[in-house]
């Protein structure tokens, strides 16, 4: 399926409701990230990683279009103090038990790929920087933004600048730079100010404790 139709039916939809129930900023610089990534990952083709000689049923090491690893991505969403309870939501209302086993699995298959796509997001979300602009210009601050998140393996630089101009198209970014700045400014903004409200939340906790 291609990374327009994922933007539609699938990327849209979850960034709204992360937005809407817990306040991760949505816009163009999420839908870019998200989609150049998956297209880098998977090409929004295989929830389960093609590994040669893999066995029949075997699963991973990485599931879903964003390719997470079980003691990599998922432990890691589920475990950070931004995202940890926002993971746990997700989960919920996505049926599936809060288990990083059960949630990593869960990728590999079609019904999981809303949650997929949480989790893709709130790992982006975890980084302390805001998220590069989506716009051109901003390609290789994009590949050091996923390359300090996703930490692959072996990192295909070549493919990356096809997929980051590809993202950007279809977020907007080419499409209509005149309004797509202030909205990913605003987004950035917004970013920061949830960002700083939970570590003051944090603090306070850990003070009265």
């Amino acid at each position: 399926m291609s990374a327009a139709v994922q933007l539609g039916a699938l990327i849209r939809p979850v960034l709204s409701y992360l937005w809407t129930g817990h306040r991760v900023p949505n816009g163009p610089a999420a839908e870019a990230m998200l989609m150049a990534i998956g297209m880098q990952e998977s090409r929004f083709v295989h929830r389960d990683q093609v590994v040669p000689g893999k066995p029949a049923g075997q699963v991973g090491p990485a599931t879903g279009f964003w390719q997470f690893e079980r003691n990599g991505g998922v432990a890691g969403v589920m475990q950070h103090a931004l995202t940890a309870d926002i993971a746990r939501h997700v989960a919920t209302a996505s049926g599936v038990a809060f288990d990083r086993d059960v949630i990593w699995r869960s990728f590999a298959t079609l019904a999981g790929d809303q949650i997929a796509c949480a989790f893709a997001r709130l790992l982006l979300f975890s980084d302390p920087r805001a998220l590069p602009s989506a716009n051109d210009a901003a390609e290789d601050e994009a590949w050091e933004f996923y390359l300090r998140n996703w930490r692959p393996g072996k990192p295909h630089r070549g493919s990356w600048a096809g997929f980051w101009r590809q993202a950007v198209a279809l977020a907007g970014g080419d499409a209509a730079p005149a309004p797509s700045a202030p909205v990913d400014a605003v987004a950035a903004l917004a970013d920061r100010v949830a960002r700083l409200e939970r570590r003051l939340a944090a603090i306070g906790q850990a003070a009265g404790a």
